[in-house]
């Protein structure tokens, strides 16, 4: 079970690192992302996050028991993905928790009057 932990410990932390790039890019103009694609980014995050000590916590187990060089690099692989994964998901979490509120979802709830007195008065920028 080593390679299959390993496997997903390594796509956990590569799909964070493609993910926190491209909400970076958008935190300005959050309208371009709809209220399910962040509700799906906080929801798998939140989950991934909850339980990325399971990771930590089985590769204690295996190493109490008998265990060849290979293995132990493969458990001490397996940790550093998961303690490098954890700072990662919490910036896409408060990335994603910064874009909730001005999704397209949010803007098109808006009624015109509304929308155009808070470019006006710059709580919302005029999106480009």
């Amino acid at each position: 079970m080593v390679p299959t932990y390993l496997f997903l410990a390594k796509g956990q932390l590569e799909e964070a690192m493609n993910i926190l790039p491209m909400l970076e890019q958008v935190k300005h103009k959050p309208h371009v992302l709809c209220d399910d694609d962040v509700q799906r980014i906080l929801k798998l995050h939140n989950e991934q996050l909850d339980t990325n000590w399971i990771f930590i916590e089985q590769c204690k187990k295996w190493r109490s028991q008998s265990s060849d060089n290979n293995q132990l690099k493969l458990m001490t692989e397996i940790e550093e993905q998961a303690q490098n994964y954890e700072p990662i998901a919490k910036q896409i979490l408060a990335l994603a928790k910064f874009i909730e509120n001005d999704t397209i979802d949010r803007i098109l709830e808006k009624d015109d009057g509304e929308l155009a007195l808070e470019v006006l008065m710059g709580k919302r920028k005029f999106p480009c």
